[in-house]
């Protein structure tokens, strides 16, 4: 067994890197830790020491393509890991040993591009884990008409054996995604949707049970011994492992929210709100309702109600013309003829501009009576929404004429929005309009988003001191508010205020800086820090008014949970998308590797990266950071990296 020369830590066969305290260990104990991931590492003395035969399979792994990383942090540091896509297949990895093997076999197989941000993988988590990491399912196998197969492995079990994973099913509906599928926390049941009839099926990894057809969604709760969905605007409810059949919720309804234990579920059935929490009968929380913005674990609920005024646009105009229009009749051309007798003979005389001049009054009238007929015929609605607020047991409006919401707490019943401002609408003249559009216009342009910003909590609402505000963010306590006031479009920047939210009422906004751009928060903290001078995406980052860093691009600075550390690039260039990799660690910062391209973070220790990465090829060589002053080669030609 290993020993790590750093903190005396035993190790456990096959480790390169010492899982307590991150430090590379010196010793190499099997063959088979001559991988992908630490070809590089060895030197040419421990090669030598290998058979010719090794070396040589070593040799050909090392060949690879473009690579697409995917990485998946864990609670439990036994399974912590990452994965990567090369020749177009996914690989993974423990963290602590970088040993990769392969886990599929035709997952791309349709000639379609693979990136983050478009293509084969575009948003898609391919790889789904039990709580612990452990376990997992993902596809393989994808065809040219977009379906999967599904796959199961144990991380614990050997993965080098051809049989160490567990083909679940085929047919599973992929798309670039893979939400038709889950797995229970303890990672021993999985569901899924399966094929063109939409089957449901649960997997207990011997055999497969189908529990209904024509599923379009589902949800389940943590341990897997629930299962809520929808088919054909109906919901269900069913147990797995019993005999009962399946519930049915709500019929034709709309399934707007369910709780994490499936215990409480929110449907729109008929225009109506309902609850349904455990075995209880459904309960009515509200009519007319729209949407459902946000529920709470106590039941609280924030909700809009719309009322839509349909009217003619006639309603907005004055007809300044009624009277002289009602005497306007089609002149006769015998009325404009004066004939003259002069001895034997008759003279026709026509007054052509009289007749013409009654005519263009005339033609004027009917135009206008084409235009009223429209202004009656045409309708135009008024939408106002209002917000409601229920505590679990009593519903409150909160505001008419809402307009959007900037901010909804997911933690508690707290929320940031503007409003319309309704003006009064002046009606037009017949005589001023040329068609209904001016009409509608003018219906329009009455109704305006206000300036202000409102701030509810407790079902009380509060306007916001502010001008020009932007960026609103809640901490992690939700004790305090963040914006961005006087917000200039020119500079791209504004004056950062503090909130506080205190005792259940909104404070008066405090400033912290000026000229500042953006705001962000370290992970699961009310720590945060900030960006001034900030210029195509990079600027100076602060925290408590002190610079910590310059020149460093804004939307890749990434904090780690449960530590000060930041990770960040400077002196970052668009032309090479590549900088310099720093983690500051709150005192001062440290230089992690240059001409880096991309980086994901597992914790302060574990910090994967692609450096030397060509524009052209798109590619490039990818490292981990394990805390020392050498990092470890992972691969070569890695495309991107994919946090999940």
């Amino acid at each position: 067994m290993p020993i790590c020369k750093t903190c005396n830590t035993q190790m456990e066969e096959g480790c390169l890197f010492c899982t307590a305290c991150g430090s590379k260990l010196e010793t190499i104990h099997s063959p088979q830790e001559i991988s992908i991931a630490t070809q590089s590492a060895l030197s040419r003395k421990v090669l030598k020491k290998f058979p010719i035969k090794i070396i040589a399979l070593a040799t050909t792994i090392i060949l690879v393509v473009s690579a697409v990383i995917i990485v998946n942090p864990f609670k439990s540091k036994s399974y912590s890991s990452f994965s990567y896509i090369k020749n177009s297949e996914i690989n993974l990895t423990l963290s602590s040993k970088i040993m990769p093997f392969q886990i599929t076999n035709k997952l791309n197989d349709t000639n379609k591009s693979i990136s983050a941000d478009t293509g084969f993988l575009s948003s898609s988590k391919l790889i789904k884990y039990s709580t612990d990491g452990r376990y997992i399912i993902y596809p393989d196998k994808v065809t040219a008409d977009n379906y999967s197969s599904l796959y199961f492995r144990d991380l614990k079990a050997d993965n080098t054996k051809a049989d160490a994973s567990i083909k679940i099913d085929t047919e599973i509906p992929f798309n670039g995604s893979f939400n038709n599928t889950a797995i229970s926390s303890n990672g021993k049941k999985i569901f899924y949707i399966k094929g063109s009839d939409k089957n449901l099926y649960f997997h207990n990894l011997t055999d497969k049970e189908r529990i209904d057809t024509s599923v379009d969604y589902f949800y389940i709760n943590p341990d897997g011994t629930m299962i809520v969905y929808k088919k054909e605007n109906n919901i269900y409810r069913k147990e797995i492992g019993s005999d009962k059949e399946k519930e049915k919720l709500f019929s034709e309804a709309s399934l707007v929210a369910v709780s994490e234990d499936l215990k409480k579920i929110y449907a729109v059935q008929a225009g109506s709100l309902y609850i349904k929490e455990g075995d209880n009968e459904s309960q009515k929380i509200a009519s007319d309702v729209e949407t459902l913005l946000a529920n709470y674990d106590n039941n609280a609920l924030y909700y809009i109600k719309t009322v839509n005024d349909t009217v003619p646009l006639s309603n907005y105009v004055t007809d300044d013309f009624s009277e002289s229009d009602a005497a306007v009749n089609k002149p006769n051309l015998s009325d404009f003829v004066t004939v003259r007798q002069s001895g034997y003979f008759q003279q026709t005389i026509t007054d052509w501009n009289a007749y013409n001049s009654a005519k263009e009054k005339y033609d004027a009238k009917v135009a206008r009576d084409a235009l009223r007929a429209k202004l009656k015929s045409e309708k135009i609605t008024i939408t106002n929404k209002s917000l409601y607020y229920y505590d679990g047991k009593t519903e409150t409006a909160i505001t008419d004429n809402l307009g959007y919401s900037s901010l909804i707490s997911k933690e508690a019943p707290i929320m940031i929005y503007s409003k319309f401002k309704q003006t009064e609408i002046s009606k037009k003249k017949l005589s001023e309009i040329k068609s209904t559009s001016d009409v509608k216009t003018l219906v329009e342009a009455a109704k305006a988003l206000s300036p202000e910003k409102y701030i509810v909590m407790n079902a009380v609402e509060n306007v916001i001191s502010q001008t020009r505000a932007q960026a609103f963010n809640f901490n992690k306590s939700l004790n305090a508010l963040y914006f961005i006031d006087e917000y200039s479009s020119e500079n791209q920047s504004g004056t950062l205020m503090e909130m506080s939210l205190s005792g259940g009422k909104p404070g008066i906004p405090a400033e912290i800086d000026t000229d500042v751009t953006s705001l962000q928060f370290r992970v699961d903290s009310d720590a945060y820090y900030y960006f001034k001078n900030q210029k195509n995406g990079i600027g100076d980052m602060y925290e408590n008014k002190k610079s910590i860093a310059t020149d460093v691009l804004v939307s890749k600075v990434k904090s780690i949970k449960g530590k000060s550390d930041l990770v960040y690039f400077s002196d970052y260039s668009s032309k090479s998308q590549a900088g310099t990799l720093r983690i500051y660690n709150g005192t001062k910062a440290e230089k992690i590797a240059d001409d880096v391209h991309a980086f994901v973070i597992l914790s302060e220790k574990y910090i994967p990266y692609i450096t030397n990465y060509s524009v052209a090829k798109a590619a490039g060589d990818a490292y981990l950071y394990n805390g020392s002053s050498k990092a470890a080669m992972i691969d070569t030609d890695v495309q991107v990296f994919i946090s999940k």
